[in-house]
């Protein structure tokens, strides 16, 4: 059922090209649950066979997350009360903005950069970074060169992995399951830290 999933999104992405991998870049950094996999393979399939240029494809992927990050960040400062309070009780996000703040406070603009590079940190850090109201430009400038730097990486693994695909159809279904299970431990890991820290958030609720 899962390899089913990701498989038809897969082909779906790819069927719709350079618009395709445009989407799926954005609604991962709104934070919609899709594989971020999809956009990267879909992109690499196309500099592969020469459907478009290596540059054209890098282009797209990083004006995806840039469009999704920047519409993160708007919905962060512009929709404040409305985020907070549908996110009041979400432990997880409480523990990430934390973290995120204290990065910011300890490591400046290098936040920005960075986060790029951590899956489950990178869902939220463009909502966190609209609250806490940090400059828009400088968080644009340095979301688009760790967007940029971490495009180019996941292209270089996505190519990696379509080589092996190619060579060896014995290896298919560990492929696609490894893809899956690098998604859903994301979601699971989330979910995990929720139930760990519940009894303590109960016990010391936050005043409002």
């Amino acid at each position: 059922m899962i390899t089913q999933w990701i498989s038809g999104f897969y082909i779906v992405f790819q069927h719709w090209g350079l618009v395709g991998i445009f989407i799926s870049m954005f609604l991962e950094n709104i934070a919609f649950p899709l594989p971020i996999e999809i956009g990267y393979l879909s992109g690499a399939y196309m500099i592969e066979k020469g459907i478009h240029s290596y540059w054209l494809v890098m282009v797209v992927l990083t004006a995806g997350h840039m469009f999704g990050a920047a519409t993160a960040y708007a919905a962060g400062k512009y929709g404040r009360h409305w985020l907070e309070y549908r996110l009041r009780n979400n432990v997880s996000f409480a523990a990430i903005e934390q973290k995120i703040h204290y990065w910011y406070e300890k490591y400046g603009d290098y936040t920005a950069f960075g986060v790029r590079f951590f899956g489950y940190v990178r869902l939220f850090s463009s909502y966190i970074a609209g609250l806490a109201e940090y400059n828009f430009w400088r968080f644009i400038i340095f979301t688009t060169a760790g967007s940029l730097l971490f495009n180019m990486l996941g292209i270089s693994a996505s190519k990696v992995l379509m080589d092996v695909w190619s060579v060896y159809a014995s290896l298919h279904i560990y492929i696609v399951l490894g893809l899956s299970i690098s998604f859903f431990v994301c979601i699971g890991w989330g979910i995990i830290q929720k139930r760990k820290r519940a009894p303590s958030h109960n016990q010391h609720p936050v005043s409002e």
